[in-house]
């Protein structure tokens, strides 16, 4: 039902735009569906976890609604975006209201992202003050991740991974005020909203660092880890 209400929304947000612009939203989002739902399992149901609540509706509209922030007709952005915006600031509470799910705790900053790389991929939309800030917001996330798996063979922890989400807010408002055409104070906006993201990362990286540190101790004679061994959790 959930799946439902967030492709519902996406077809409205979309409602006027060109008839391409709709085929390739709903081609994007039964590619999505199928990635979530058979080969990530993210649909799935462990233990007493429910499957999906009302926030993770807003967070899958917000996903499959994405490619419109790049093909809507100009005077049609200013409303998708808002509406991405409001999805951000709604499904948090609806998803802590409810019960939280493996879908809403992993798809929300992805939904973000990829919300925000449309808006990149548009030309003549952020000044590019705004689109280098926005490079690197998008782009930090990404390092971080491939620096984990291939030093570590493991993804990062959940809170590096989602550290920049309270900043998405911003950035979209940011988004939107540019599409209304006030590029400058838009892109102001952007520009804080990504430095909010940056450092949110950069602080979640050190505590987690800092954990990772304390959770070594030193243990004389163990010659295969060099006097350190890992305390058991």
């Amino acid at each position: 039902m959930w799946a439902l209400a967030a492709t519902s929304g996406a077809v409205v947000a979309g409602a006027g735009c060109t008839r391409r612009a709709r085929a390739g939203t709903l081609a994007w989002s039964a590619a999505c569906w199928v990635m979530l739902r058979w080969h990530l399992g993210m649909v799935d149901r462990p233990g007493r976890e429910p499957c999906l609540v009302a926030g993770d509706a807003l967070t899958l509209a917000r996903l499959w609604g994405s490619p419109l922030v790049f093909s809507v007709r100009r005077e049609q952005l200013v409303s998708v975006v808002a509406l991405a915006a409001v999805s951000d600031v709604l499904d948090g509470p609806l998803a802590r209201r409810h019960a939280a799910t493996r879908l809403g705790r992993d798809v929300d900053s992805a939904a973000d992202l990829t919300v925000l790389v449309s808006a990149f991929a548009r030309p003549a939309l952020l000044p590019r003050t705004a689109r280098v800030a926005l490079a690197a917001r998008v782009l930090a996330p990404a390092a971080l991740t491939t620096v984990h798996y291939f030093r570590d063979a493991d993804r990062p922890a959940w809170a590096q991974r989602h550290a920049s989400r309270h900043a998405a807010t911003p950035t979209l408002l940011g988004v939107a005020v540019a599409a209304r055409g006030a590029q400058r104070a838009g892109g102001a906006l952007v520009v804080v909203g990504s430095m909010l993201a940056l450092s949110a990362l950069r602080r979640s990286t050190r505590e987690s660092s800092v954990a990772v540190a304390r959770s070594y101790v030193a243990e004389p004679g163990s010659p295969s880890t060099g006097g350190l061994a890992r305390t058991p959790t």
